[in-house]
């Protein structure tokens, strides 16, 4: 995956492009795992890492607006 594919798919889903690398290294290992193939690698990556980013981000709101009661 080229700079520009991941920069595109970062500033998509505003994630820092580390974020991106990594879903491509766990698409990858995936990939070899299951030994499947895509047709479209970057719509993959996208789908990858807008769900990731998805769970992140509910996670943080859940935690922001349920705060854990310590007593």
């Amino acid at each position: 995956m080229d700079e520009i594919a991941i920069n595109e798919i970062a500033s998509k889903y505003q994630v820092p492009d580390s974020f991106v690398r990594s879903r491509i290294d766990d698409m990858g290992n995936w990939l070899a795992a299951k030994g499947r193939t895509y047709k479209n690698y970057k719509a993959a990556l996208a789908n990858w890492v807008k769900s990731e980013a998805l769970k992140i981000k509910t996670n943080d709101m859940y935690k922001k607006y349920n705060p854990t009661v310590v007593s």
